[in-house]
């Protein structure tokens, strides 16, 4: 038995689903505008955590190292 297609024909479904998604939201953001206030909340919620959290990161990779006062350049 022959299956049709290709194998990437099932690609298009995340893409579709997604916009469904998107769409979904438009129209919950539409019908409830204080929704739109809790998105962009929480959005600068987690982008300020992330923010700290790689300071946090970089700060953690800071090493120091004794000088060699006898060696000779």
């Amino acid at each position: 038995m022959q299956q049709g297609g290709t194998p990437l024909s099932g690609l298009w479904v995340g893409p579709a689903m997604f916009g469904m998604f998107l769409v979904f939201c438009g129209i919950l953001i539409f019908l409830m505008p204080q929704l739109l206030a809790y998105i962009v909340g929480f959005g600068l919620i987690v982008a300020g955590v992330g923010m700290i959290a790689m300071g946090m990161a970089s700060r953690a990779h800071v090493s120091y190292h004794q000088i060699d006062e006898s060696r000779i350049d």
